[in-house]
């Protein structure tokens, strides 16, 4: 097996030279360090990881906590982080934190505790369940990211404007002619959830419509909450002609549910949801939607570590908004 000592006598230098080459490239010569990297490359040298993280009191981990690994929208954000982080020699360990018996809080501040005790080098938080708990967070004083966000700005964030994303989609409707226009909300604890609402609310509002409480269902953000809220709205006096759905997996549900009652969409009621997952290509009607980028949510988190664990930005935390478009199509 190759040793750190027979790289250094192969390039001529002294072993502490090429630890420096290798650990931190910055305190020896461009000369120095591809004199190494060639001495490295021909002798098939592969550092040991646990000796380099005892030297450098680093575990090259990224810890990940997603709300739910079977959301068809997290797997191309986690696949973005896992590539671009894997592309700098670090791993990404994925926590799951969404469990039955509404207990995402309570996993939520055992998995940060467990990162704290592990030592990762930084973490990534896209859960909801963090909100009223960052505090947890800010004790492990990690870098740190948050996609979403947080009552408090305490950390770096990206997120999207959902008032504005809420508030556009339910517009489209009204300007469409409609104005019985419901909305099957997100978890109301959440902060998406309310600001959707929130939107939805203030487009009716701003177009001298009424904001009727029984046309606002309370919804979970899970495929269920459609399917119900749906069938509580159409039993309404005066049903709705137009609902706006506040995620892309309730939507699913209600328009499955709509085709067991008979119902035509858009003819009997229209819908316009929020996000646009790969799944919805293969739906039919196909459906309108706030469309924004898991891609490059993911890339701008991932960006925004980088550079906490390099020490090249400032204290305050900062907060990125990434674009958003409605996507027309044939449900409204």
């Amino acid at each position: 097996m190759t040793t750190i000592k027979r790289v250094a006598q192969h390039a001529g230098v002294s072993i502490t030279s090429v630890s420096h080459a290798i650990n931190h490239p910055n305190r020896v010569s461009d000369t120095m360090r591809r004199r190494v990297e060639k001495a490295i490359e021909e002798l098939g040298y592969h550092p040991n990881p646990a000796a380099q993280n005892l030297r450098t009191g680093r575990t090259n981990l990224i810890a990940l906590l997603i709300p739910d690994i079977c959301n068809p929208f997290y797997p191309e954000l986690v696949q973005v982080i896992q590539t671009q982080v894997s592309r700098v020699g670090l791993d990404t360990l994925i926590f799951n934190t969404d469990v039955p018996g509404n207990l995402s809080g309570t996993h939520m501040t055992e998995y940060l505790s467990q990162i704290g005790q592990n030592r990762f080098d930084g973490v990534i938080v896209a859960s909801e369940a963090l909100v009223g708990h960052e505090h947890v967070l800010e004790d492990l004083d990690l870098p740190a990211v948050y996609i979403g966000h947080l009552s408090e700005p305490i950390i770096d964030n990206v997120t999207i404007d959902d008032f504005a994303a809420a508030y556009m989609a339910t517009e489209y409707l009204i300007k469409k002619g409609h104005q019985r226009i419901a909305h099957i909300s997100g978890e109301p604890k959440f902060f998406a959830g309310k600001q959707r609402q929130q939107g939805y609310e203030k487009a009716l509002l701003d177009h001298d419509l009424a904001v009727y409480p029984n046309y606002i269902y309370a919804g979970t953000f899970l495929r269920p909450a459609g399917r119900e809220g749906i069938r509580v709205l159409l039993t309404q006096p005066a049903p709705p002609t137009a609902v706006f759905i506040a995620n892309s997996q309730m939507a699913i549900g209600a328009l499955a549910t709509l085709s067991d009652m008979g119902k035509q969409v858009p003819e009997d009621i229209a819908i316009v949801t929020f996000d646009d997952i790969a799944e919805m290509e293969d739906i039919r009607p196909t459906l309108t939607t706030i469309d924004y980028s898991p891609r490059l949510i993911a890339h701008h988190a991932i960006q925004l570590l980088f550079e906490r664990l390099e020490g090249t930005t400032p204290d305050p935390p900062r907060s990125i908004r990434v674009p958003f478009s409605l996507l027309k199509r044939n449900s409204a």
